[in-house]
């Protein structure tokens, strides 16, 4: 049986912010819409990478995070 995947508060206010924004975001307008620190987007996108959850790269300097599909 599959366990549930366990979010962090940080971790659901980035999932909400990408849901709401329906594109990909860059690390700067994710932290700014959710009103965190940029490194603390940055650990919790990293975070979310890792569990499947996010796509998360780098294009042109910046770090972009969106949602799979």
């Amino acid at each position: 049986m599959a366990r549930a995947i366990e979010y962090s508060p940080e971790e659901k206010r980035i999932i909400n912010t990408l849901y709401i924004a329906h594109k990909p975001l860059t690390t700067k307008n994710i932290s700014e819409r959710a009103e965190m620190a940029w490194k603390t987007a940055k650990k919790y996108l990293v975070q979310l990478y890792g569990k499947g959850i996010v796509d998360y790269g780098r294009s042109a300097n910046l770090s972009i995070g969106g949602l799979r599909t």
